[in-house]
């Protein structure tokens, strides 16, 4: 009897495991599905030399030795990296990847230079919402010059109104990207979708969608108080400066609002949230931008970066340019 009830249970256990691992290869085609029908760094990896063949079939080989969800969700995480380069794809067990702003959370969250009247506010402060920085601000007899430092910024928010609605205006801006997916894209607020023109870098990249997104951002007189309304705006970037943190340096760029120093970021801004997909039996979401945006000069920003307004070059931080071109401006004017 006790023989019969472990080779009951053993079978058992066999069966699970079979079960299992067919769960994990129908998810496994399903996420490769997904990247072939709406993930546009797809074919940009492929293109400059990521061997998609082996690593899908590399990947294919350990999830069926996959023995858990855990497992195989690490798996799917090794393969996203593969594509950091060209775009983040997030994978995780049941929700979609939130938001990091990159900010240490011992880190100040800004600091007045009273020699160059400057306040410089870290990413930290995008925590505390617009009344903290108009209170910071306000707070300070003297303000020329408010900098953002974003250069370690890898942000999936893309809520500009902490930094913008303090200072008040209107402010349009208008850009055009690509999407494999045309509904995916017409799915996004303040879209007009049309067909990629077939000479163009992008429909050789598979994105036979071109869009052209228009915001408006309308914030009254704002919140910032005296002659500080009239301070000089600057924005620091570098290339950890990701997604909501590069729509506002792109942002900032084509209006005027601000002045963009440092090196290039990744050119992933777009200004809307990733779109997601749950695979079906694990329950595992993956989540990526689905759009592209377009540099400007025939290619995509997600090759080309995004270039500042002034670039700081020799090895020097993003900050010690803004800071060095700042006294040059006093110099000039005191």
């Amino acid at each position: 009897m006790k023989k019969c009830v472990i080779l009951f249970v053993a079978m058992m256990i066999s069966v699970g495991l079979l079960f299992s691992q067919g769960v994990y290869e129908k998810d496994y085609d399903e996420f490769w599905k997904i990247l072939d029908d709406y993930y546009p760094g797809k074919v940009l990896a492929e293109k400059d030399g990521l061997d998609l063949k082996a690593l899908e079939e590399g990947g294919r080989e350990q999830v069926k030795n996959a023995k858990s969800v855990e497992e195989f969700a690490l798996i799917l995480r090794n393969i996203a990296n593969k594509f950091t380069y060209i775009d983040y794809i997030d994978i995780s067990l049941g929700s979609n990847g939130g938001e990091n702003i990159g900010s240490s959370k011992n880190a100040p969250s800004h600091q007045y230079i009273p020699s160059i009247k400057t306040v410089v506010f870290s990413v930290k402060s995008l925590l505390f919402g617009e009344e903290y920085i108009s209170e910071v601000i306000n707070s300070i007899e003297e303000v020329e010059h408010i900098v953002f430092d974003l250069t370690s910024c890898n942000s999936i928010t893309n809520n500009l109104d902490p930094i913008l609605s303090p200072f008040g205006g209107s402010w349009t801006y208008t850009y055009k990207g690509y999407a494999k997916s045309e509904e995916i894209a017409a799915s996004y607020p303040d879209i007009v979708v049309s067909k990629t023109d077939k000479s163009s870098k992008a429909y050789g990249y598979g994105l036979k969608t071109t869009l052209q997104r228009t915001v408006e951002y309308e914030y009254g007189e704002g919140t910032i108080e005296g002659k500080a309304k009239d301070a000089k705006r600057w924005i620091l970037v570098g290339n950890l400066t990701g997604f909501g943190a590069d729509y506002l340096a792109s942002f900032s760029k084509e209006t005027g609002w601000a002045r963009v120093v440092g090196t290039r970021s990744p050119g992933n801004g777009t200004g809307l949230p990733f779109c997601s997909f749950t695979l079906p039996n694990t329950n595992i979401v993956v989540s990526f931008n689905p759009i592209v945006l377009d540099d400007g000069k025939g290619d995509l920003k997600t090759k080309t970066g995004n270039m500042p307004d002034v670039l700081a070059k020799g090895g020097k931080s993003a900050l010690s340019v803004c800071i060095e071109m700042i006294e040059k401006t006093r110099r000039r004017f005191y």
